[in-house]
């Protein structure tokens, strides 16, 4: 019996792929459920059967609404799925990827004895702007899966691994650029590598974790549709639009998906190709044959959008790292979107004469991972040596706002100290609250809005003293498992407290919700107008506010109320202030988005039903300018909704706001400011976002700011 085997994974947001050793050659292993060595990362649910791969795929564009795709972008954050009342997140659905990996291995190495008490041993590469909690739940859903981790690497490194091994140059101490595009993900890296050594250094990250192949397959689906709107003025952009039942509609586009992702690949070989789908849709009483030719000049020109987004990213990378092209040694292009043609001309018009893209682009990752693997169990006598960096920085907040302490590109493992001093007189206690910033782009911004919270602590007994006299020493440790630990040193009484960081969002909100012990009552205020609709801003605010019962606020010791604003143009309480988990989540399921925006009438509705005393809250969420239809004019009723607001915070309540795309509109933000409670430092209550995804990290960062009052 086979006691381990090795392998290497790339756990793709489109497709996965393993390497191992086959009779002595690195080989990608088939899988039965797959499309030969690429396991479609898809996960299909319905009547209690969980289905992954090929078929979950097929599957999923005749009933969308019982499939997952490209969960991989969402890791680390509070993204959760429901299929038919069986919830899934990015973790549970990668943990069944992962499973299905691990069946298949056993059936690859079956002949040599493998089976279900074989350990799995695995190097898993990630995209190198993951984030700590990206990390950290990527090796969760291995654990779930029973797949053991050597190490988790970046996607760039191993692809340089791959491609530095696979060479036939005489190799020197020289730097790499590596291109990495995959079917959802794009990764730049410049890394070092030196031969002596077998050592690989990153100097320098970027990247965008929603863009790969599969817009690309989008976008040429959407020109597809356009095509066949020229032909019949059948608009297939929405089955709304097309006038076809349900499951004709999702057929239709199944067949343009399919065809849009066969004619980009045709395309990336030959300057022409055919899409001919016979019998797409029924035209005046016939059947109508889609039948275009394309040119690979014409699929540039519909997709420059996104090469255009490619290349500022590339220009605006190697401008932040002053790279030169006479910096770089090679580039090496890896991930299957890199064989499209375009792409390689234009890096070799940046790069002449140094991009390389002579191996099978989409296999460069997890061979990379391979090898890694290989040499962790000393299967090869010079292991490659892995100096890897953080691609975001790490910090506490202090003065309300985030303090860097490892900037990104920091290598670790790495040891840093700084002093704070307090900054009330008398202060008992410091809070330390532990974050990482998320955008790169926004790196140098000390706004906690572009910051996840990781962790937080306390140090107590400080003794008593004016602000400013009591010194707190903060070390940041950060280990080669990507395991930070905090410290908190009171220098006048030398008293200690610390923290390790394991990144698991759980915990975090548990601490979050224990650290108020005074009970609360806290309404969620949710704007269900209409304009809700667009863009799953409902869809968004409820996960959030979902995710802000179920595992951030103790409901044993807080009250939760739920009040909607927009249907039939009122406001209603949707679920009294309770305890009661149940009854909320259903009240938050129920929102349906139609109408204005009444945020007048649910401030009223607020201030009626909290009752008297402390430790009042509301958390407003809308995405536009206030209206009500008692009031008169937009005059009046900024007045109403002013008196609204002043009744409640005269009463002691603390109302706190969330715009969700509102940056344009000016006078929405003024009233979302001018109703907000004051933080001591006289800034608003007020959080602002252009990303809805945002919405459950905002309002667990709310939730972290009242606890803490």
């Amino acid at each position: 019996m086979a006691k381990a085997i090795n392998i290497g994974i790339d756990l793709g947001t489109t497709n996965t792929l393993v390497c191992a050793d086959i009779k002595g050659k690195i080989k990608c292993l088939k899988f039965k459920n797959g499309d030969g060595v690429v396991l479609p990362s898809v996960l299909y649910y319905e009547n209690g059967e969980i289905i992954v791969g090929k078929k979950a795929s097929e599957y999923g564009y005749l009933n969308p609404d019982h499939v997952i795709r490209s969960s991989k972008t969402y890791m680390g954050s509070d993204k959760t799925y429901n299929i038919d009342g069986m919830i899934f997140d990015p973790v549970s659905v990668a943990a069944e990827i992962l499973r299905s990996v691990k069946e298949n291995v056993y059936k690859n190495f079956k002949k040599e004895g493998a089976d279900e008490n074989t350990v799995i041993n695995a190097v898993i590469t990630v995209p190198a702007y993951f984030q700590s909690s990206q990390y950290e739940a990527t090796k969760r859903a291995a654990i779930e899966a029973g797949i053991n981790v050597i190490k988790i690497i970046t996607e760039p490194t191993a692809a340089a691994i791959s491609y530095i091994s696979e060479s036939a140059d005489e190799l020197e101490g020289k730097r790499l650029l590596v291109v990495d595009i995959g079917g959802g993900t794009f990764d730049l890296s410049y890394l070092e590598y030196d031969p002596e050594e077998n050592e690989y250094k990153t100097l320098a990250v970027s990247g965008d974790k929603q863009l790969g192949g599969d817009d690309f397959d989008e976008c040429f689906k959407n020109a597809m549709i356009d095509s066949v709107w020229a032909d019949t003025h059948i608009d297939l952009a929405t089955m709304e639009t097309s006038g076809l039942k349900a499951e004709d509609y999702y057929r239709v586009i199944a067949k343009l998906q399919s065809e849009a992702r066969s004619v980009k690949e045709q395309l990336s070989v030959s300057e022409e190709a055919s899409a001919t789908i016979p019998d797409l849709i029924v035209h005046k009483g016939e059947e109508y044959t889609f039948d275009v030719q394309w040119t690979r000049d014409e699929l540039n020109e519909i997709c420059r959008e996104l090469y255009d987004r490619i290349f500022d990213k590339v220009d605006s990378f190697l401008k932040e790292n002053n790279i030169t092209p006479d910096d770089v040694w090679r580039v090496a292009l890896a991930g299957g979107t890199c064989s499209m043609p375009y792409i390689g001309e234009k890096m070799e018009k940046m790069f002449p004469n140094k991009v390389y893209s002579d191996q099978d682009l989409s296999t460069l990752v997890v061979k990379g991972a391979y090898t890694v693997a290989a040499a962790s169990e000393g299967m090869t006598a010079d292991p490659p040596k892995i100096r890897d960096i953080l691609s975001h920085s790490l910090g506490i907040k202090a003065d309300g706002a985030f303090n860097e302490m490892l900037p990104r590109f920091t290598e670790y493992p790495t040891k840093y100290q700084r002093n704070f001093y307090t900054v009330k007189d008398n202060q008992s206690t410091v809070v330390i609250e532990v974050y990482e910033t998320k955008d790169m782009a926004n790196e140098d911004k000390k706004d906690l809005n572009n910051c996840d919270l990781l962790g937080m602590f306390s140090l107590t007994d400080l003794p008593k003293a004016k602000k400013g006299e009591v010194e707190i020493t903060v070390t940041f440790e950060y280990d080669e498992s990507r395991i930070l630990k905090v410290t908190a040193e009171n220098k006048m009484t030398g008293k200690t407290e610390d923290i390790i960081i394991e990144y698991n969002k759980k915990e975090i909100q548990k601490k979050l919700a224990e650290s108020k012990t005074e009970p609360m009552n806290i309404f969620l205020a949710i704007d269900a107008s209409y304009s809700m609709n667009s863009r799953n801003k409902l869809e968004s605010a409820q996960n959030a506010a979902h995710n802000l019962i179920n595992n951030v606020i103790d409901l044993s010791n807080n009250r939760v109320g739920i009040i909607s604003f927009g249907i039939k143009n009122d406001a209603k309480v949707e679920c009294e202030l309770c305890n009661d988990e149940k009854m909320l989540n259903k009240a938050i399921n129920d929102l349906k988005a139609d109408g204005s925006t009444p945020l007048a009438e649910a401030l009223e509705l607020a201030y009626e039903n909290l009752p008297q005393g402390e430790n009042n809250y509301v958390i407003c969420l809308t995405d536009g300018k206030p209206y009500s239809s008692k009031a008169s004019s937009n005059r009046s009723y900024e007045k109403t909704v002013y008196s609204a607001a002043d009744k409640l915070k005269n009463s002691g309540t603390v109302i706190l706001n969330v715009g969700v795309e509102i940056s344009s509109d000016n006078k929405a933000q003024m009233i979302l400011d001018r109703i907000s409670s004051r933080r001591e430092d006289g800034t608003p209550y007020i959080w602002l976002t252009e990303d809805v995804d945002r919405i459950s990290e905002i309002f667990v960062q709310i939730f972290g700011e009242i606890s803490a009052r």
